[in-house]
C-alpha cells in the first residue's frame, strides 16, 4: 500500500516538472562536479570559523590582530 502511494506521488511530481531528471556524467565532468564539491565544503568550513572568530572578538573574548586580508572585510 505504501509503495503505491510513493510510486504515486513519484508519478505526480515528474509530471508537474518537481522531480529532477538524473542523467550520467561524463568523467571529466565527474571530476569537475567532485572538485566543485570539494571546493564548497571548504568554503563554507572558512565562512564557519571566519564566523567564529568574528564572534569571539566582538564579544571581547580575545583580542587578536588578526594579520589575513579577507578577515579585515569582517569588521
Amino acid at each position: 500500500m505504501i509503495i503505491k502511494i510513493d510510486s504515486e506521488k513519484i508519478a505526480r511530481m515528474i509530471r508537474g516538472g518537481l522531480f529532477p531528471i538524473a542523467c550520467a556524467y561524463s568523467r571529466k565532468m565527474r571530476a569537475d562536479r567532485g572538485l566543485l564539491r570539494r571546493r564548497g565544503y571548504f568554503v563554507r568550513r572558512r565562512a564557519e570559523l571566519l564566523a567564529y572568530f568574528s564572534l569571539l572578538t566582538s564579544g571581547g573574548l580575545i583580542n587578536v590582530r588578526c594579520s589575513l586580508t579577507y578577515y579585515r572585510f569582517l569588521s
